[in-house]
């Protein structure tokens, strides 16, 4: 299966311990990250595990290749590739790779469910087709962008696979696409717009993802 360039996860192989520092305080575990410090994220899961054979001068080794997704279930999630003679330490790995500020990000999620529109992604020979679903549709999608999704929080969502199943192409090409929604504020200023959410106002909800102010859309 392809995992990318063998050198390069070796560089990051051995730089892992840079990315975040594991240690406990309270009984409880945090990472520290260059000057700063964050607990950890309580939604971790494991995607594949899979056995590798590196090269080295003196023969092959044997070793485990772990691909982990880790978040809050609230928007906020990573994931990160680790490898090691050990299944466990590859796990430890990873996860320490995912606490990392280059790889965490932050996904904004329509009323706290799903996306805001429908995408299409692409990586290497893995299409992906992501459709907003409406609520109560659960989600319908491969268990691999499940362990996702229940990473960053999403509920409601229907992802269309084509072309390699591969997980790492998938988580990829999954994570792509998520950086590529945009929300209707951003959207809005962009095109020098505003936005109201008439559903939101109409039902009562508040002011939902209205950018006007409140004297603005109030007036008869």
């Amino acid at each position: 299966e392809d995992f990318g360039d063998e050198d390069e996860m070796d560089e990051e192989d051995e730089s892992w311990m840079n990315r975040g520092r594991k240690f406990q305080r309270d009984g409880k575990d945090y990472y520290r990250i260059g000057g700063y410090e964050m607990e950890k994220l309580p939604i971790s899961k494991v995607i594949q595990i899979n056995r590798v054979t590196v090269v080295r001068k003196g023969g092959k080794v044997m070793k485990y290749q772990a691909l982990v997704v880790c978040g809050n279930g609230k928007g906020l999630a990573s994931f990160g590739k680790g490898k090691d003679k050990e299944v466990g330490r590859a796990v430890e790995k990873a996860t320490n790779k995912a606490h990392s500020f280059d790889n965490l990000h932050y996904f904004e999620l329509y009323d706290n469910r799903t996306v805001f529109h429908d995408v299409t992604s692409r990586y290497k020979k893995t299409k992906l087709v992501i459709l907003a679903s409406k609520e109560g549709m659960g989600l319908r999608v491969n268990n691999t962008i499940s362990a996702m999704c229940e990473a960053i929080g999403i509920i409601d969502l229907q992802v269309k696979v084509h072309g390699s199943n591969n997980h790492h192409n998938t988580v990829r090409a999954f994570w792509k696409a998520l950086k590529e929604i945009e929300t209707p504020e951003q959207v809005a200023r962009k095109r020098g717009k505003a936005v109201i959410d008439y559903s939101s106002l109409r039902a009562g909800l508040g002011r939902g993802h209205t950018t006007l102010p409140v004297s603005a859309w109030t007036k008869n």
